[in-house]
């Protein structure tokens, strides 16, 4: 390519010296060489030591040229040796990701959040108000036949004022009605205060695993792209099931070898703009792994946050102490979860290991 160069500026030269000294619009005809063995007469000396200072010139030019290029070719290879390490520590930070968002999405499954609480505000869970009620009910059977709905039973509002009523208007002895009234009073007081409390945290625990599930199809989502480059087809379930890391990693390592430094560099038609191709689709799968790692980071706090919380909520019943011995075991049970929880968060499900030289070599190329 540099004597195709050189040969076409030679012709452009020549050209230009037959007809610098002619009247404008004309054309000089005149060959430049009279016969094979001899210049023109029409030719200087001065003419053709022009010529050569300017053909030398333009082929130190094309030189020059030449150097550029193959420059720039050895700085896409080199950003492509980097990116590949990139790359590379990506995948590794990709197949972590997805076994603690794995870990999240069991966490969330296993806790049971709904029937917990749903148990824990259901009055009709507890023996003991159960008995109560149905005593006072017997109570006021002699002066009433109305009785409640099974749905309205379940309402816990309506079944305490109907608990209370009854207590109230029945004919039982008035020792036991008060008796058995302060026997559950710290039951109904705390179902009643907390209903709307523990409801919330029920809510907010379904919010945390639907963004679990999200970032799980998001994560899966970036693996099928982020290894496109390596022209894999396989899920990133499948990849960890039949444990095929090792398989990616030597794709990983073809790729290297294939644009890498044992490339003999020569200006070859496209291969330039091949390596520019290749660098930008990895330097856009790493921008949007660091994308996802930020997504997960901010979760992972909005997580802790959440249960920190939850906490709070629980620890902040007004007549905890007057009835520490009769509010039932599952709130123990449940604060004790949401500790387990805030701890997983802070440790297990966290990225920490990843804040410091990994995260490093993921968002910066190595230069050295």
């Amino acid at each position: 390519m540099r004597h195709y160069y050189l040969t076409l500026c030679i012709l452009i030269i020549t050209s230009w010296l037959f007809n610098s000294e002619k009247p404008s619009g004309q054309f000089n005809h005149t060959p430049p060489f009279k016969d094979v063995g001899g210049l023109n007469s029409s030719y200087s000396e001065n003419d053709l030591v022009r010529l050569h200072d300017m053909v030398y010139q333009l082929e130190t030019n094309i030189m020059r040229l030449q150097s550029y290029v193959e420059l720039s070719e050895l700085a896409n290879l080199r950003a492509l040796n980097s990116n590949l390490d990139r790359y590379r520590n990506g995948i590794d930070i990709l197949k972590l990701l997805y076994e603690k968002l794995l870990d999240l999405d069991h966490h969330f499954t296993s806790i049971n959040a709904f029937h917990e609480i749903h148990d824990i505000t259901n009055l009709n869970n507890y023996p003991e108000f159960i008995a109560v009620r149905e005593s006072f009910i017997d109570d006021t059977r002699q002066k009433s036949s109305v009785e409640l709905p099974q749905f309205l039973q379940q309402n816990i509002f309506v079944t305490v004022g109907y608990t209370l009523l009854s207590s109230v208007f029945g004919d039982g002895a008035p020792a036991k009605r008060n008796e058995d009234i302060n026997d559950i009073a710290c039951l109904l007081d705390f179902t009643v205060s907390m209903q709307s409390d523990l409801k919330m945290i029920y809510y907010e625990t379904t919010f945390l695993h639907q963004a679990t599930k999200a970032l799980l199809i998001r994560c899966q989502g970036l693996f099928k792209e982020y290894t496109s480059v390596l022209d894999y087809k396989k899920s990133i379930q499948w990849c960890r099931d039949k444990d095929e890391w090792d398989l990616i990693d030597e794709r990983i390592s073809r790729l290297s070898e294939r644009h890498g430094f044992n490339k003999t560099l020569t200006i070859e038609s496209g291969f330039n703009h091949q390596l520019n191709d290749v660098n930008t689709n990895v330097e856009f799968q790493i921008s949007r792994l660091i994308s996802l790692m930020e997504a997960y980071d901010t979760f992972i706090s909005q997580g802790i946050n959440y249960y920190s919380k939850f906490n709070i909520i629980l620890d902040n019943y007004e007549n905890e102490n007057i009835c520490v011995d009769q509010l039932p075991d599952e709130i123990q049970k449940l604060k004790q979860k949401i500790d387990l929880s805030i701890q997983k968060y802070t440790t297990a499900y966290n990225l920490a290991e990843l804040q410091g030289s990994e995260l490093k070599n993921l968002m910066f190329a190595n230069t050295n």
